[in-house]
């Protein structure tokens, strides 16, 4: 699989004088990096499969999933 960000050579999206500046590779990286989560998800809950996802600490949750999870997979989580 090959994610083309599309950005120019150098990584610059503007120019002034021969100079490029503007970097823009790692907002459209981890932008495709996103999607391709988002869309992970979407699909393992179209065909109703369970998978761990992590509540951000930012939100209020029901319950305590992010406890249960670090539990189940202490042993692949290194802190």
């Amino acid at each position: 699989m090959v994610l083309n960000t599309h950005v120019p050579l150098g990584d610059g999206i503007m120019e002034q004088n021969g100079l490029r500046y503007g970097p823009v590779s790692t907002l459209a990286g981890v932008t495709l990096l996103n999607e391709v989560i988002v869309r992970v998800v979407q699909l393992f809950h179209d065909d109703k499969k369970t998978f761990p996802i992590f509540v951000s600490n930012n939100v209020e949750q029901e319950g305590n999933t992010n406890a249960f999870y670090m539990k189940q997979y202490e042993h692949r989580i290194n802190f």
